[in-house]
C-alpha cells in the first residue's frame, strides 16, 4: 500500500463520492415517480402521493425517516426562490456533471496536479519514443537489405516496440481523462443506471 501513488488514493475517494452522486440523483427520480410525479403550481412544488404510501418501511429504525418526510409533507408546497428549477427535467444532470473531477478536486489538489503533469509528460515521451522506434526500425531494415533474417527480425522488433509505445500512450490517455471526469457508471450503480442511461444526454 505504501508503494501506491497518492493520486490513486484520491481517485478512489472520488469514485466513492461519484457513486453516491449517481445513486442519490437516480434514486430521487425513482422516488418522485413513485409519489406520482412532481407537481408545480404557482412556483411551488408538491408530490401528490405521500412518502409513507409510496414506500414500505418495515422497522422502528425507519421512524426518523417517516417523521422527516411527514414534517416535509406538512409544510408543502415549499416556496422556492425565484428561478429555482422545480421541474424534474430541468434538474437532470449529465454523466459528466455527476462525475466531474477537475473543478471539484483536481484543480485544487497539488498531488493530483503534479500527477497530471507527470502523466502528460509520460504520454509525450511514449509518443516521441514510438515515432523514433519506427523511424530507426525502418532505417535499420533498409540497411539490412542483403540479410533477410536480420531484416525480418528488425521489422518485428520495431513493430513490437512501436506497439508497446502506442499502448502505453493510450492507457496513459485514459488515466489522464480520469483527472477530469470519473468513469461511468460506478459498479454499485450499474443496474440502476442502465434504465436511466438514455436520459443522460448523448455522451
Amino acid at each position: 500500500a505504501g508503494l501506491r501513488p497518492r493520486f490513486l488514493k484520491h481517485m478512489m475517494r472520488n469514485m466513492v463520492l461519484e457513486d453516491d452522486n449517481i445513486f442519490l440523483h437516480l434514486s430521487e427520480r425513482l422516488q418522485v415517480a413513485a409519489q406520482g410525479g412532481n407537481q408545480v403550481t404557482d412556483g411551488k412544488a408538491a408530490l401528490p402521493v405521500k412518502h409513507a404510501q409510496a414506500n414500505y418501511l418495515a422497522t422502528g429504525a425507519d421512524t426518523p425517516v417517516l417523521l422527516l418526510h411527514k414534517w416535509f409533507e406538512d409544510t408543502l408546497p415549499l416556496p422556492w426562490a425565484p428561478g429555482t428549477p422545480l421541474e424534474l427535467e430541468s434538474a437532470e444532470l449529465t454523466k459528466e456533471a455527476l462525475n466531474e473531477r477537475w473543478v471539484s478536486h483536481t484543480s485544487k489538489c497539488a498531488i493530483c496536479l503534479s500527477a497530471l503533469r507527470r502523466v502528460r509528460a509520460a504520454r509525450l515521451f511514449f509518443a516521441a519514443a514510438g515515432v523514433c522506434v519506427a523511424v530507426v526500425g525502418r532505417f535499420v531494415t533498409d540497411m539490412a537489405l542483403g540479410f533477410p533474417e536480420s531484416r525480418l527480425a528488425s521489422s518485428l522488433l520495431s513493430l513490437a516496440l512501436s506497439g508497446l509505445c502506442a499502448l502505453a500512450w493510450g492507457r496513459l490517455g485514459e488515466l489522464e481523462s480520469r483527472f477530469f471526469v470519473g468513469k461511468y457508471p460506478p459498479k454499485r450503480n450499474i443496474v440502476h443506471t442502465k434504465r436511466w442511461m438514455p436520459r443522460f444526454g448523448t455522451s
